[in-house]
């Protein structure tokens, strides 16, 4: 209801058809339960490489259950958006089906690096359901995650393109850094929301900003560093906004630990990190290590620092709004401007 009350005002102003469009697409509950279709495509991959193997129903899991789908959308749609712009229709299909291939590459990356978060934080729910170290082992939940990415891998020698695996190795690079950089703690010890962002970038947007530059490069090369930025932006503004889910969002709504789970682990968040400015109790908090975690969510309530932290979402957004406001209207281009919005107006 918050999301659609939101976008009154907006939707009465676009044409009907448009307005159909937006219906299809406004809500993340709606683009939850359309299964993205490389879904399909990505399991019958693990099903012809591990037919009758133990690994089958491990590396299958994540990507059984309701996940997002928003990474793959951004990646189609902002293939389609470059695409409006060839003159050249000769070999389309050639480069659709590449374009493809990159989408369900970055969904590999993405999933392969969930088998391998939960091992890390010792999680028990991933995706509204046990995660894999709960349901098997954290043997299982490794060996699966590097089986998803293996996967991912071989697909480069289909998509034989320079530039694309120069982007998805820069991926691989970026994950492993963030979590290094997550795991220092820097970020959880200092009042730098720059820092923060980085890392934001660093575990979140890689995979939706080279996956973007990678989909425009294989059709139009001068529209690739446009739309590295959008995929750059977008992503800061969704791992930000999930920050601020973090404090208001139960783990139910979630479909992972919620409800100050980042607090309970030390990580400093942008709403954290915008609050304790404002106040020198919670500043004081932190620096002794309090583990009331109540206090300290009733304080970066009280502070404005979800509102401070939803600025600093919608800024990206903006941003990412911006990267592509001059490209040529198309109805891809209006699923980017769409996914923007629910990606920022999100309860989930």
């Amino acid at each position: 209801a918050p999301v659609m009350a939101a976008l009154v005002p907006w939707l009465v102003s676009r044409p009907c058809r448009q307005i159909m469009l937006v219906r299809q697409v406004n809500s993340l509950t709606v683009v939850q339960g359309q299964q993205w279709e490389g879904q399909k495509k990505i399991v019958s991959r693990f099903e012809t490489a591990l037919c009758g193997t133990d690994l089958l129903p491990v590396s299958k899991y994540l990507f059984s259950a309701a996940g997002k789908n928003i990474r793959p959308r951004i990646i189609s749609a902002m293939a389609g958006a470059v695409n409006a712009h060839r003159e050249d229709k000769v070999e389309m299909m050639m480069v659709e089906q590449k374009q493809d291939l990159v989408t369900q590459m970055c969904e590999m990356y993405h999933t392969a690096s969930l088998y391998h978060d939960d091992v890390i934080d010792n999680a028990d729910m991933r995706r509204g359901q046990p995660s894999v170290p709960a349901a098997w082992s954290t043997k299982h939940a490794v060996m699966g995650g590097d089986f998803v990415l293996s996967v991912a891998y071989g697909l480069l020698a289909e998509i034989d393109s320079e530039e694309v695996t120069s982007c998805m190795s820069r991926v691989v690079k970026d994950l492993v850094e963030g979590e290094l950089l997550q795991m220092s703690g820097k970020v959880d010890t200092e009042d730098n929301l720059d820092l923060y962002l980085h890392k934001c970038y660093l575990k979140t947007a890689t995979i939706i900003a080279n996956g973007c530059r990678s989909v425009a490069s294989l059709s139009d090369s001068s529209l690739a560093d446009e739309a590295e930025q959008f995929g750059r932006e977008i992503g800061i503004a969704f791992q930000v906004v999930d920050d601020i889910l973090d404090y208001v969002a139960s783990p139910e709504e979630l479909g992972k630990p919620g409800g100050g789970a980042d607090i309970l682990a030390g990580v400093r968040t942008a709403p954290l990190i915008l609050a304790a400015r404002q106040s020198p109790r919670l500043r004081r908090l932190l620096d002794e290590g309090s583990g009331d975690c109540g206090e300290i969510v009733k304080i970066v309530v009280e502070e404005g620092g979800l509102e401070m932290a939803r600025e600093v979402a919608n800024e990206h957004a903006d941003k990412a709004l911006k990267a592509v406001e001059g490209w040529k209207e198309s109805d891809c281009k209006n699923d980017l401007q769409e996914i923007v919005k629910i990606c920022i107006d999100r309860n989930m």
